[in-house]
């Protein structure tokens, strides 16, 4: 385990996984609600093929907000940090219109404010095996942020206007939707990721979205704390 200032303040790499059981089944279904509603009524699947270049919007919505869920119970299991963080559920409200909201996706501060809020990304099976193979094998994960839109309006994931910002980052990863795995590969303040942000190996996706690579933060937490064993 580690310290909640260590949690806070340093680039730490876990790759701890987290088994779910099945209490936790009904929660797929609640993924799979709120993603149909959301593309019915907020965010479409037109703006997303046509705005953000997602080529499987459901399937991305549904593996970050599962990646959410899962963080929340990895902090909430006291098995990462010194301190549990309070149980929290992700956020299902639709929103109306086209716009993308960037609050933190895990607000754990609303709960208990010694608790910092987290932002989640979340690699899957498909974008793992493929940054594997384009990487030749030294990346085993790769974790995407939105920079742009198609048309070039906003778009703009609002941490690239903060680049000092201590906010907290949380990198998951979750094969499949339907499995009962789920990992915490690493955290870090988005402040300590600067130098590692990097463009996306696959060109269609460079002016649209920035990436981080599992290989970059592995070398980053060496040079300040690295876990291997839980």
């Amino acid at each position: 385990m580690i310290s909640m200032e260590t949690f806070r303040q340093k680039v730490c790499w876990y790759d701890f996984e987290f088994n779910f059981n099945k209490h936790h089944d009904s929660f797929v279904t609640q993924i799979n609600s709120f993603t149909e509603k959301m593309l019915n009524k907020g965010q479409s699947s037109q703006y997303y093929f046509k705005q953000r270049n997602a080529s499987f919007p459901k399937k991305d919505i549904e593996i970050g907000k599962y990646g959410e869920f899962a963080a929340s119970l990895i902090l909430h299991s006291g098995k990462v940090t010194s301190d549990r963080f309070p149980a929290l559920m992700p956020d299902f409200e639709i929103r109306k219109g086209g716009s993308k909201g960037w609050d933190c996706d895990l607000p754990f501060s609303i709960k208990d404010k010694n608790f910092p809020d987290c932002h989640v990304k979340t690699c899957d099976q498909n974008s793992s095996d493929f940054v594997n193979r384009a990487s030749g094998g030294s990346s085993k994960y790769t974790w995407t942020f939105q920079y742009g839109n198609v048309s070039g309006n906003g778009g703009r994931d609002e941490l690239f206007f903060k680049p000092d910002s201590e906010e907290l980052i949380l990198f998951m990863f979750v094969p499949f939707i339907e499995g009962k795995k789920a990992k915490i590969v690493a955290s870090a303040p988005w402040n300590k990721l600067q130098k590692i942000i990097k463009d996306p190996i696959a060109s269609k996706f460079k002016g649209i979205k920035k990436c981080i690579y599992s290989e970059d933060l592995i070398a980053l937490s060496k040079q300040e704390v690295i876990l291997k064993n839980f």
